[in-house]
């Protein structure tokens, strides 16, 4: 649980910044009625991470993840103190855009949400991690065992492995 109790402070305050301008601090509304699922990025612009440009591009991903790793306990944390809107969702990372990732493409971290209760969470496969980009995750979580990482792989023409999505549970 370590890095998660101080999130990197050089950039802390643009990333507390960040989520409220994404209005991710509103776990009221965040974690309501869905139909299926809901997948809230922790960026929609790269005007807003424009922070980290004089980092390189692996720095960049590892703060995102890491940020947004931080952010998720806090959901989970909000869940446990008895928030009566998030009691009945469940909400976890879905980390998106690896296509460019080897090319030093951004990743998009993002907060999936579901209700407890929805079909979606029977149907969601969930593979263990065995990819570059799951390794990469676990790592710039600092393998913290209180995470568990799951991968969504696709066979798409070209590239038998292709990793749609790398998700991230925090587990109690």
């Amino acid at each position: 649980m370590g890095f998660l109790m101080h999130l990197d402070p050089m950039f802390r305050a643009e990333f507390e910044n960040l989520i409220r301008l994404q209005m991710l601090d509103r776990l009221e509304d965040l974690a309501g009625p869905v139909d299926l699922f809901d997948e809230v990025p922790l960026y929609s612009r790269f005007s807003q991470i424009s922070f980290l440009d004089d980092l390189s591009p692996v720095e960049s991903n590892r703060l995102l993840i890491r940020a947004a790793a931080w952010h998720l306990s806090n959901i989970i944390s909000s869940k446990q103190v008895g928030n009566v809107a998030v009691v009945d969702s469940f909400c976890m990372l879905s980390i998106l855009d690896w296509e460019d990732f080897g090319e030093g493409g951004l990743v998009t971290p993002a907060f999936w949400f579901t209700d407890l209760h929805s079909r979606v969470l029977a149907q969601l496969r969930l593979e263990p991690p065995i990819s570059t980009q799951s390794a990469f995750v676990a790592d710039s979580l600092d393998r913290d065992p209180s995470f568990e990482i799951y991968e969504d792989m696709r066979n798409v023409e070209n590239d038998p492995l292709f990793v749609k999505r790398v998700y991230v549970q925090k587990i109690h």
